[in-house]
């Protein structure tokens, strides 16, 4: 089987504001150290790196009552990271967008 050669980019949204525990955040970080980028290219891909977007973090927000502390940020967030994502997506060379905690959202080439 023949894989088809892709054009990526990674965009890093490392966010902790839902998850209950620091440390979440780190996860944009960690595909980094873990060679990501080269390893695709090694695949033969074309790797864009756009860094992370910038987030809220806890220390800077007021915290709400209940399970939704930090509604507001993470809407916002959840926002801008959608916005960033569709941008990137109309792009017509890159056929793969990767988001934060290793989510990942990926479309099979029209062309």
């Amino acid at each position: 089987m023949v894989s088809r050669k892709r054009s990526i980019e990674i965009i890093g949204v490392p966010v902790d504001l839902g998850a209950g525990r620091r440390g979440v955040d780190m996860g944009p970080s960690a595909i980094r150290i873990a060679d990501l980028e080269p390893r695709l290219e090694q695949l033969g891909h074309k790797v864009q790196d756009s860094g992370d977007l910038d987030v809220m973090i806890p220390e800077t927000q007021k915290v709400g009552e209940g399970k939704l502390k930090y509604k507001a940020p993470i809407l916002a967030g959840s926002t801008r990271t959608a916005t960033r994502t569709r941008r990137t997506r109309r792009r017509p060379e890159i056929s793969t967008a990767c988001r934060s905690r290793f989510h990942w959202d990926s479309e099979t080439p029209t062309s």
